[in-house]
């Protein structure tokens, strides 16, 4: 497993997004903006091949955890997106909760030495809007709003952040 077989690019994802929703206009999903808190220091003190298995690592434990149920892209750096198909609005908050938490253990197992945790925010389809620049827009606020706010966390967006 190498870096350029983290999925697809993220301009493949967004397509691939895009795609789905046109096809399903009526499943509810989930738009995620994801990215590792702390990752810059795993190059500066690890080495950059350190950060490379941790990346891949961290794109194993995606597949792993959303099987087929998502599309998964890396948009760069240590950022990536996703969508998770029929999120169910019930367990959609817990499962987010809950992958955080699983691939922050991940994390912590691939570089013990390093705190690198994980830093998540989601947006709900068909609630917050159809068109996914928009929708990745909302995740990108929430994700930015998680890591404001302590780091290693899942966050929702809701009109409440846009204040």
């Amino acid at each position: 497993s190498d870096l350029r077989e983290l999925g697809k690019g993220g301009e493949g994802a967004v397509y691939d997004i895009e795609e789905y929703i046109q096809k399903y206009p009526e499943m509810p999903n989930a738009v995620v903006y994801m990215d590792l808190d702390n990752f810059k220091s795993v190059n500066d003190t690890l080495g950059h091949a350190a950060g490379d298995s941790l990346l891949i690592r961290v794109a194993e434990s995606m597949r792993k955890y959303f099987g087929k149920d998502a599309v998964l892209g890396r948009i760069g750096g240590d950022e990536f997106i996703l969508m998770c198909y029929n999120a169910n609005h019930e367990y959609v908050d817990q499962m987010m909760k809950d992958f955080v938490n699983f691939v922050g253990s991940q994390c912590k197992e691939e570089c013990p030495t390093v705190k690198v945790t994980v830093s998540l925010g989601y947006v709900l389809y068909p609630d917050y809007g159809r068109d996914v620049s928009e929708l990745a827009d909302l995740a990108d606020k929430a994700l930015y709003k998680a890591k404001r706010h302590g780091k290693n966390m899942a966050l929702a967006y809701n009109k409440d952040l846009d204040e």
